[in-house]
């Protein structure tokens, strides 16, 4: 959007990042190409409890 495209200028032109929380990676695609510099893809807990799942499924384990 516009409103996006003046905010990621603002920060440009001050030399500040600019960050974004995408929990999709079409969002954080579209927003990487609007000029986000910084874009996270969960919260500690969350990236935590995949990488456990994902160990204890590939131990044939409960989720």
């Amino acid at each position: 959007t516009d409103a996006v495209k003046r905010i990621v200028a603002a920060a440009r032109k001050h030399g500040k990042a600019r960050g974004f929380m995408a929990a999709d990676p079409a969002v954080a695609k579209e927003y990487n190409a609007l000029g986000f510099n910084m874009i996270a893809s969960g919260t500690d807990q969350s990236l935590l409890l995949a990488g456990v799942r994902n160990i204890l499924q590939g131990a044939g384990g409960k989720r």
